[in-house]
């Protein structure tokens, strides 16, 4: 099978999720929503915490491409809180359930606690304050998180003011050089 047929079946998980809820997420329903075999899916991820690891590896992997690897600090900086703040307002139905689905499993986090590993190992090893750095990262993500929980409660001007003095910190951070 193809690297076509894994995205394939990756879609498919993803909209039935997005349709039918996480409930509905069986291999059975996702194979039949590929149309693939049951075997066939099961080459790919031999298991449903398989399948679901390999949505989260896909949603970490386009995350970090669009993130990029900038040679300036600020810019990646930048890049991290634009990139996760603007994601809030696009996060699918699917990548919800995803979240929600790998409480069920506490293993199936460690793809996404690898991949903040790697971002804070970038702030600490380049940033030249890499508190600040890191202060901003921890209040991004907090903003993702309660959005992500439904729990945010400030207004979308709130926010749009947080994300606006998070970028202003990182421009004065460099402007002190």
């Amino acid at each position: 099978m193809s690297k076509d047929t894994k995205q394939q079946i990756l879609d498919a998980a993803n909209h039935l999720i997005e349709q039918e809820g996480v409930a509905a997420l069986t291999l059975e329903s996702v194979a039949a929503a590929a149309g693939v075999s049951k075997g066939g899916l099961l080459y790919h991820f031999p298991n449903k915490d398989a399948l679901i690891e390999g949505m989260i590896a896909h949603l970490i992997q386009n995350f970090d491409e669009r993130l990029g690897q900038s040679a300036d600090f600020a810019d990646w900086l930048a890049a991290y809180v634009r990139l996760t703040l603007a994601d809030m307002s696009l996060l699918s139905q699917a990548q919800f359930s995803i979240l929600a689905a790998i409480a069920n499993n506490p293993d199936l986090v460690q793809p996404m606690a690898d991949q903040t590993a790697a971002w804070q190992k970038r702030i600490e090893s380049v940033a030249k304050d890499p508190v600040l750095a890191t202060i901003i990262r921890l209040a991004t993500d907090g903003l993702w998180y309660a959005e992500m929980l439904g729990i945010r409660q400030v207004s979308d001007e709130m926010k749009q003011a947080v994300e606006k003095r998070l970028l202003e910190m990182i421009h004065d951070s460099t402007q002190s050089e």
